[in-house]
């Protein structure tokens, strides 16, 4: 009789536990699903298409990293392309050809919501040689270092006039928000 009761009382803990991971997904499809929609930043509580192209592309990574589990399905990549180009589409005029990584940069760093965004990434200039992930030359172009196109060719391994479409650059940012966290946890 104890060990039925001990095998009834594990099957119900085993359901709980699945209907509460189940109510957990699902909860998070909804938030994503919600962010998708509204379009609508909640780092700088503001709309991305109020925003200038440079500062909503690495947002959208930035908004879409921090809902995100460490490790997720290639179709978060997709949620994401699509979400830059809803954005993209309600002005046509918006980089249609995409942007270079200097001029990325450079959009970033002479915005007026840079302060707000160097803030939020914690962005200090560091001086590392060779390659580096573009987060990082972001995070020094918004705390203030002097952009060099060649400079930032040698960095990134980008031509610097290769244009980068606006949906590439955000899941570009999305995979280094990424590694970055990853990389973090493992100090």
């Amino acid at each position: 009789m104890s060990s039925h009761a001990t095998a009834i009382s594990e099957a119900v803990g085993n359901a709980i536990s699945q209907i509460a991971q189940g109510a957990k997904t699902a909860e998070r499809r909804g938030q994503l699903l919600w962010w998708r929609q509204a379009l609508y930043s909640p780092t700088l509580k503001q709309g991305y298409r109020q925003m200038e192209p440079a500062v909503a592309t690495l947002l959208m990574g930035y908004d879409l990293h921090k809902q995100i589990a460490d490790y997720y399905p290639q179709s978060m990549e997709y949620l994401l392309r699509e979400a830059v180009n809803s954005v993209r589409t309600s002005d046509v005029a918006i980089a249609p050809d995409g942007l270079t990584v200097f001029d990325f940069c450079r959009q970033l760093q002479s915005s007026e919501r840079s302060a707000e965004l160097r803030q939020e990434l914690k962005a200090s200039i560091a001086s590392e040689p060779g390659r580096i992930p573009l987060l990082s030359v972001v995070k020094n172009a918004l705390a203030g270092e002097p952009l060099d196109a060649e400079k930032l060719m040698g960095h990134v391994g980008v031509k610097s006039d290769t244009k980068v479409d606006l949906e590439d650059l955000a899941v570009w940012m999305l995979r280094d928000f990424q590694a970055h966290r990853l990389a973090i946890q493992k100090q």
